[in-house]
């Protein structure tokens, strides 16, 4: 069942005929790349590099998908502190729904990625 799920969530993104990316199709200014996907031990845990864009501003955000129903998203610096250095780290939680859905995704980075100023 989880499987199938990132299959679909794998196949609900296009791939870039210029690159081996896939880009998250979204209605506003934001552009939402995936650069780079790792699976886990298990065949439901999905580690991705997402790059994401408004205007000039580009941030690398990693999602987790431990396959217990929610994704993890985390800054590039955040997730390092925690994997690596074993400090406790700001994230977000999402439900695999709101994960899948573009348009809730895109809401999500937008609000706490892509803001000119600290929330």
């Amino acid at each position: 069942m989880e499987q199938e799920r990132l299959n679909h969530s794998m196949d609900r993104r296009k791939r870039n005929n210029s690159s081996s990316h896939y880009r998250i199709k979204t209605g506003s200014g934001v552009s939402i790349l995936i650069v780079a996907s790792e699976y886990g031990n298990r065949a439901c845990e999905l580690t991705e590099l997402l790059l994401c864009h408004v205007g000039f501003k580009t941030v690398p955000v990693v999602s987790v998908n431990k396959g217990n129903g929610y994704v993890r998203l985390y800054s590039w610096e955040n997730y390092v502190a925690e994997t690596c250095y074993d400090k406790d780290a700001e994230s977000i939680s999402l439900s695999q729904d709101e994960y899948d859905d573009d348009a809730l995704l895109n809401t999500a980075i937008e609000k706490h990625f892509l803001t000119l100023t600290k929330q």
